[in-house]
């Protein structure tokens, strides 16, 4: 409803109202109306009121301006009579002096002329008072003057030298200055001849004509031993070195990986960091150059332009190459003696900018050298340092989220499931948390380098490069496990401890597949997110994400979980393989009858169940598991070193799909393969030929119940294998009677609770 429109009826307006609204809403609206019509009246009073009293200021201006416009027009008068009386007077003075112009001009132009050839003859004797002044060796010299008199006179007397009225004014005047000039080179041998005496001295040197090589090497060579000497000593001081804090999760706490990014930023705004520029640091060592060794540099090339010509810039160029090489070269070696924290590091960077600025203003770019390129290669290594520091704090992390998880299984007292499932949803938020702060923490420095990066992108590159590295790091740590592992890498050495118990492989592989589908799509999110709202451009932040990154971190981490798997299924052939020794290592030459099976086969088929319960809290819920890792598996190099050492009738070691009951069909195969080895070469007697037969037979029919193999065939070949070779090697091989054999079998199974399918 608009009562402002033209055609608008009230009648209408009125009726539409009653019949539309309630009586509460008609009495509200009412009310809301008067209150409306209140506030317009008194909006209409003010503006009354306002205008009224600028109708009032408007009159007072009026009568004003005619007063004065009365008072203007007699000034105007008088000044009109001045300026004409002025014009006058103007008239006269040019009609008196217009003729004696030209000859007043001329006169002038006489008396400069004669003032100059008074200043040539007068030149000498400048020179030898100039002399005079500074005859002591062990003052202060100042030439100043006589050097400038003689540089504002020079082109005269080269152009008039042979006239005779000069030639001996010449002759004298050159005689001096050699004079003066063997008293300035002698000042300058003085290596500690401060600088501004050194320059000024220089500076005469060049006004008195010396052109040759020596007085610009001189001032170079000077200048750099000085500057050299301020940054060593300066280099020599900051010895303060402060590891930076990563930003850890809050103690006790952890949410979903979905809000990971909105815990690190409550947990940044609630965290004291460092800002400050502590005495010897990193940042206190760029800070100080920037205070004093930069200056001395700047001043040194602000002289430079006043006292020489182009034709020097060849040695300038040499000498500002020189001079930052060394510059350069220490900001590198010092960050990798002493760290900072990221926020004076930052500072630092915007310093040594500033450093770059004044100094590419004084020396132009040539084909041969630009400071622009020395700047941006020790900006791209700073930064990549940095990176990499971050990188080697995820990595120290990693190892110390994996010695807690390792901690925290062996230390439950629950069960399967939960004794794992808790530790590694923790540890994934753990390590994720590291992972995406690191990326959070360097906003502000992918900030501030726009100023002196020629691109943003450069630097996501390298982050993305070094968290592949990190993953990379984890997959390495992972294959630290594998009793193949022949590494002597540092940075595990605390892993090589941890007790890598099967459970403790299963919840490594549960990391593992949750980086890949929670972790991981959180990181690439928040780098794009993040990133793109400090204005780098989206296109190549999305490409570098979907092609470089994302396939990358991908292919590691599925390499990763196949090692596992791998790694898993090795610690268990390893195990049953050390029991297996010892099971063969009993005396087999025994005629007595059996009437149990052993308890190292028993515990091997124990430690097989155990493994069939982890296996299942792996592949709890996850149905569709195999069909993620639907792809044919090239043998990994455990596979091959197993079939050369066990390959002997039979392939035993089939390319491992990922799946609970192919897994454990490798465990078993690897186990019978080691019971076959261990005992080929033993001799047996009748009772050991029988033990033989109960511990194969047993563990045939417990692994049948245990394991759903492929082809049962495959386990009574097994079964076979074992017990013909056994009988190979014993002179009197009687089978234990059949009844007996299954007695004892299915007595042993009923004891450890394995139920027959039957």
């Amino acid at each position: 409803m608009d009562i402002d429109k033209v055609d608008f009826d009230s009648e209408s307006a009125f009726y539409e109202l009653i019949t539309s609204h309630t009586l509460e809403e008609l009495l509200s609206l009412e009310n809301n109306l008067s209150s409306e019509i209140r506030t317009l009246d008194g909006n209409m009073q003010t503006l009354v009121y306002e205008n009224y009293n600028k109708f009032i200021s408007a009159t007072d201006t009026i009568k004003s301006m005619k007063s004065n416009v009365e008072k203007m027009e007699d000034e105007m008068k008088r000044l009109e009579e001045s300026m004409s009386k002025i014009q006058g007077l103007t008239e006269k003075v040019d009609g008196v002096l217009g003729l004696k112009q030209q000859e007043i001009k001329k006169l002038v132009g006489i008396h400069e002329e004669l003032q100059k050839i008074k200043f040539i003859c007068d030149l000498p004797a400048l020179l030898r008072s100039a002399i005079e002044n500074n005859s002591d060796k062990n003052k202060v010299v100042d030439f100043h003057q006589a050097a400038e008199s003689y540089h504002d006179s020079q082109s005269f007397l080269q152009q008039h030298k042979t006239d005779t009225s000069y030639a001996s004014i010449y002759q004298e005047t050159m005689e001096c200055t050699e004079t003066i000039k063997k008293i300035l080179w002698s000042k300058l041998q003085d290596s500690n001849l401060p600088a501004h005496l050194f320059t000024k001295y220089i500076k005469e040197m060049a006004w008195l004509g010396d052109e040759s090589e020596k007085l610009p090497t001189l001032f170079f060579n000077y200048h750099k031993s000085h500057i050299i000497s301020t940054l060593k000593k300066l280099y020599e001081k900051a010895t303060l070195s402060a590891k930076s804090t990563p930003i850890m999760p809050m103690a006790d706490s952890y949410s979903s990986i979905q809000s990971i990014d909105q815990d690190i930023r409550v947990n940044i705004n609630e965290t004291d960091r460092e800002y400050s520029i502590k005495e010897g640091s990193f940042s206190w060592y760029i800070l100080e150059v920037h205070e004093q060794g930069i200056p001395q540099f700047v001043n040194s090339l602000v002289s430079f332009n006043e006292i020489f010509s182009e034709k020097q810039k060849n040695l300038m160029i040499n000498y500002v190459r020189d001079v930052l090489t060394i510059y350069i070269n220490n900001i590198k070696n010092k960050l990798k003696e002493v760290n900072s924290e990221l926020g004076p590091f930052t500072k630092a960077l915007h310093i040594v900018n500033s450093d770059m600025k004044q100094i590419k203003a004084l020396v132009a770019s040539s084909s041969q050298f630009s400071v622009s390129d020395k700047f941006s290669e020790l900006f791209e290594f700073t930064i990549r340092h940095e990176v990499e520091k971050v990188i080697e704090n995820l990595q120290g992390n990693l190892v110390n989220f994996l010695e807690n998880i390792s901690r925290d299984i062996e230390n439950s007292t629950e069960g399967l499931p939960e004794s794992i499932e808790g530790p590694t949803d923790k540890a994934v938020y753990d390590i994720m948390y590291s992972v995406i702060a690191s990326v959070i923490e360097l906003e502000p420095l992918i900030e501030s380098s726009k100023s002196y990066l020629t691109s943003g992108i450069m630097f996501v590159s390298l982050i993305v490069s070094h968290l592949i590295q990190f993953f990379q790091f984890f997959k390495q740590a992972v294959s630290s496990f594998s009793s193949r592992y022949a590494g002597n890498d540092p940075s595990l050495s605390s892993l090589y401890k941890i007790n890598k118990s099967g459970t403790f492989l299963i919840a490594l592989l549960k990391i593992s597949i949750s980086l890949e589908e929670n972790g991981l799509p959180k990181l690439l999110s928040t780098i794009s997110s993040s990133y793109s709202d400090l204005g780098i451009s989206k296109p190549e932040l999305n490409d570098i994400i979907q092609r470089v990154a994302k396939p990358e971190l991908l292919i590691t981490l599925k390499q990763t979980q196949e090692d596992l798997l791998t790694i898993y299924i090795e610690h268990y052939g390893k195990l049953f393989s050390d029991m297996l020794e010892e099971y063969a290592n009993i005396n087999w030459l025994i005629d007595t009858e059996p009437i149990d099976v052993h308890p190292i086969i028993v515990q091997i088929i124990e430690n097989l169940k155990i493994a069939k319960k982890e296996l299942k809290v792996f592949f709890r819920g996850e149905q569709a598991l195999n069909q993620r890792f639907k792809r044919k598996r090239a043998k990994h190099n455990v596979e091959l070193e197993m079939e050369r050492l066990f390959a002997r009738k039979a392939k035993t070691y089939e390319n491992v799909k990922f799946e609970l009951n192919s897994i454990l069909s490798s465990i078993v195969k690897l186990t019978f393969k080691s019971m076959y080895e261990e005992l080929r070469m033993k001799e047996f007697g009748t009772g050991g030929v029988q033990q033989i037969e109960v511990d194969s037979s047993f563990m045939g029919s417990c692994i049948d119940e245990i394991v759903a193999m492929d082809d049962n065939d495959i386990l009574s070949g097994y079964v076979h294998e074992v017990n013909f070779t056994v009988s190979n090697r014993s002179t009197q091989p009687v089978s234990l009677q059949k009844t007996l054999l299954e007695s004892i079998v299915e007595n042993k199974k009923e004891q450890l609770n394995i139920k027959s399918k039957s």
